[in-house]
C-alpha cells in the first residue's frame, strides 16, 4: 500500500529546505528593496498592506488547492507550490514601480502552501505508524531553510548591488525544490468521490466536527498572527536604528539580515 513512502521521506525535505531558503532568502530585505523603489514616506504602512495582502490572498487560495488535491492528486499540488512560488519569485525584481512591486509579490501568495502540500502527500502516503517521523522530517527540512535563508541573504546582499537579486536567487531555488520533487517523488493517488467544487465555510465547518480541532485551530491562527510578518518588523526596526549611525546601504542590508538571522535561528 505504501510502496513510495522511504523515497519520498528522503526526497520532500531537501525539497523543503531548497524551497525554505529560497523564500525567505529575499522577506528580510522587502523593507530595503522598497525604500528603494521610491516609498520614503509611510514605509511602515507599505510594508504592512504588502504584507496583509499577500497572507490574505494565501488564505483564500490555499482551501481551493487543498480540494483540487483531494479529488486530483497531491504531488501536483506541491508543483503548483514549489514551480509557481519560484516562478513568481523570478517575475517580482521586474517591477518597475512599488505599486507594481506589490502586485507580483500578491502574486506569490496565489501559490504559496508548499510545506502543507507536501505533509498532506506523506500523510496519504505513509505506514500509519511512520507518519509522524515522516511529516517531523519535512517540517524540519523547511525549518532548516527559512533559517539558512536569512544567512545567505545576508552574504549575498554584501556582493551584489541590488537587493532584486535575491528573489531571482531565491525563485531558482524554489524551482530546484520543485524539480526534485517532479523527478522523485512518487504517490498512490487517493482522492475524494464525486466533483470538486470550491468550499471555504464547509469545510471549516467539516473540520471543526473533529473532537479537540478547533482549539487547535485556534492556537495556530493565534500563533500565526503573532508570527507572521515579524521579520519585516525586525528589518524596519533595524534600518531605523541604522539611520542614527553613519551606515553605508551595504552596511545597513548586513545588519538588517543579522537581525533576520537571529530571529529565525531563535
Amino acid at each position: 500500500r505504501f510502496p513510495y513512502w522511504q523515497r519520498n521521506l528522503r526526497v520532500l525535505p531537501a525539497a523543503n529546505a531548497l524551497c525554505g531558503t529560497g523564500f525567505t532568502l529575499a522577506f528580510p530585505f522587502l523593507p530595503l528593496m522598497v525604500s528603494g523603489l521610491g516609498v520614503r514616506d509611510g514605509l511602515e504602512t507599505w510594508l504592512g498592506n504588502m504584507m496583509l495582502v499577500f497572507y490574505i490572498v494565501s488564505g483564500l487560495c490555499n482551501p481551493i488547492w487543498g480540494g483540487i488535491a483531494d479529488h486530483y492528486g497531491r504531488k501536483i499540488m506541491i508543483l503548483r507550490a514549489m514551480l509557481g512560488m519560484g516562478g513568481c519569485l523570478v517575475l517580482v525584481p521586474l517591477a518597475p514601480t512599488p505599486l507594481w512591486f506589490a502586485a507580483l509579490f500578491a502574486l506569490v501568495g496565489v501559490f504559496n502552501g508548499f510545506i502543507p502540500a507536501g505533509m498532506a502527500l506523506l500523510a496519504a502516503n505513509t505506514p500509519p505508524h511512520r507518519i509522524g517521523t515522516a511529516l517531523s522530517y519535512a517540517q524540519t527540512g523547511g525549518l532548516v531553510g527559512q533559517t539558512l535563508g536569512p544567512a545567505l541573504g545576508t552574504v549575498l546582499v554584501t556582493l551584489v548591488t541590488r537587493q532584486q537579486v535575491l528573489f531571482w536567487v531565491g525563485g531558482v531555488l524554489m524551482l530546484a525544490g520543485g524539480l526534485l520533487v517532479l523527478v522523485f517523488v512518487r504517490e498512490i493517488r487517493q482522492v475524494a468521490p464525486g466533483r470538486w467544487q470550491p468550499r471555504w465555510i464547509g469545510g471549516l465547518r467539516d473540520l471543526l466536527k473533529v473532537r479537540l480541532l478547533a482549539p487547535l485551530l485556534a492556537l495556530s491562527f493565534l500563533f500565526s498572527m503573532l508570527w507572521n510578518g515579524n521579520i519585516t518588523i525586525v528589518s524596519l526596526f533595524m534600518m531605523r536604528l541604522c539611520e542614527a549611525q553613519p551606515e553605508t546601504a551595504a552596511q545597513q542590508a548586513v545588519w538588517v539580515g543579522g537581525a533576520a538571522l537571529a530571529l529565525t535561528l531563535s
